[in-house]
């Protein structure tokens, strides 16, 4: 056979393979509620069968009046469906001779801006409040500022509580209910101080009363999961810092000298360590508490880096090429990780790979906050410099939605505030915030 009648022949066959018609498909899902169950009866489907095709194969084969508003996103071999069936399968290398699982879930309904909150600064942290149960609606959130105000806002977006307590810019905070009037505010400024204040509403105002002070440069702070009172910190002087604010120590921290012999009570605590650990080699930028004893730390040395909080050791360190680490957020063994280089990575800390479980491209900036959603094992959003907050969801290429904080060119902080809203501030000082609506 001459050579270019079989050339011809080997892309008549190439392009034969490539085209499916129809593929043998069982529907499954993971909703709860059996009025959204169809019959797993295995039907044929056009190849060329997009998510808002088979949307709608699934609202005709449900025989129910579930709203037709009603979204779905499309699972094969638990990876998220963009573009077409066919285009899934040969991503997968799947033969068209295999029948197809595809899992159908509630889709993620896009934010929706709500709100805009101006302010005169620009923002540098914000904070949801930490509350040790499930919240399905906003609360209270804290914002800092680059002039070291930290202002705290209710469930309504109004400000209750406008102090300057740093002399430079606010780099983190820390803030958490106690009960229905009561809360904990701590703040780490550039100004080498960190504050606990203890907030009561009183007549309708908020009272501030500072119990502890901690002389100490910080960029990140982060509590153990179990015991809120043990806060753990790092900064410019690469040190991990481990401290206890309880009751006891406070009371012991309160006494001052005055001579050598005699002690006075003071109404702030100044808290040493308890705890101090080596192993950065560089600024620390973020870290977490993800269990009792374990801290994740990241920065500009290029290294995700373990340390053992009753060994008071560095465990591991997991290196990323040269990239700076400049946020970090975790769920269960796994850490988000935002990197100078505009990419997101997810790192599973316990296998002994190096290289991460998945890497999630779509800023065109530094990338400066990454958090995962409070209410979801999937859901997460990162924000970066280039004026967007990306929501993602693990199981998809590419992120859900672009929620943008015009006319911003820089976003330094963002935040869920509970499962149904997402707040995002930046260098125009302003606060925007988007409701998320829920899925079921």
């Amino acid at each position: 056979m001459p050579k270019h009648e079989e050339s011809q022949e080997d892309t008549k066959m190439e392009e034969e393979e490539e085209k499916v018609e129809f593929v043998q498909c069982r529907f499954k899902t993971n909703i709860k509620n059996e009025d959204y169950h169809v019959e797993e009866d295995i039907i044929d489907i056009s190849s060329q069968t997009t998510r808002k095709m088979l949307t709608k194969m699934i609202h005709s084969l449900l025989d129910n009046d579930i709203p037709k508003k009603t979204k779905f996103e499309f699972l094969i071999n638990g990876r998220m469906l963009r573009g077409t069936i066919a285009e899934m399968m040969k991503l997968m290398n799947l033969s068209n001779d295999e029948i197809v699982e595809i899992t159908y879930t509630f889709a993620m309904h896009k934010p929706k801006e709500d709100e805009k909150i101006e302010n005169d600064e620009w923002i540098k942290v914000i904070k949801s409040i930490f509350v040790f149960e499930e919240r399905k609606k906003p609360g209270a959130f804290a914002a800092g500022f680059f002039d070291g105000t930290v202002k705290l806002y209710d469930e309504e977006g109004e400000v209750v509580y406008n102090k300057q307590l740093h002399e430079d810019v606010v780099n983190d905070i820390i803030f958490q209910k106690e009960s229905k009037d009561n809360w904990s505010l701590i703040t780490a400024g550039e100004d080498a101080e960190i504050g606990f204040h203890k907030l009561s509403r009183e007549d309708g105002e908020i009272k501030d009363r500072r119990i502890a002070t901690i002389l100490q440069q910080a960029n990140a702070l982060s509590f153990c999961p179990t015991n809120s009172e043990m806060i753990t910190l790092a900064g410019n002087d690469t040190l991990l810092k481990i401290y206890d604010s309880s009751a006891d120590v406070l009371a012991k921290y309160q006494e001052k000298e005055t001579t050598s012999h005699k002690r006075t009570k003071t109404t702030v605590a100044y808290l040493k360590p308890v705890a101090k650990i080596g192993g950065n080699s560089h600024p620390v930028n973020c870290l977490k508490w993800i269990n009792n004893s374990e801290i994740v730390t990241g920065g500009y040395d290029h290294a995700l880096r373990i340390f053992n909080v009753d060994r008071e050791e560095l465990a591991s360190s997991i290196f990323t090429n040269n990239k700076a680490i400049t946020c970090i957020d975790s769920v269960k063994d796994n850490v988000l990780v935002g990197c100078e280089d505009h990419a997101v990575r997810l790192w599973d800390i316990r296998s002994n790979s190096t290289d991460p479980v998945k890497v999630f491209k779509g800023h065109n900036g530094w990338v400066s906050s990454v958090q995962m959603n409070p209410s979801s094992d999937y859901h997460f959003i990162s924000s970066a410099y280039d004026s967007r907050t990306l929501v993602w969801d693990f199981r998809c290429d590419e992120p859900l939605y672009k929620i943008g904080l015009s006319p911003a060119e820089k976003i330094f902080a963002s935040s869920w505030n509970s499962s149904s809203s997402i707040i995002s501030g930046g260098d125009t000082g302003m606060l925007q915030v988007h409701k998320v609506k829920s899925t079921d």
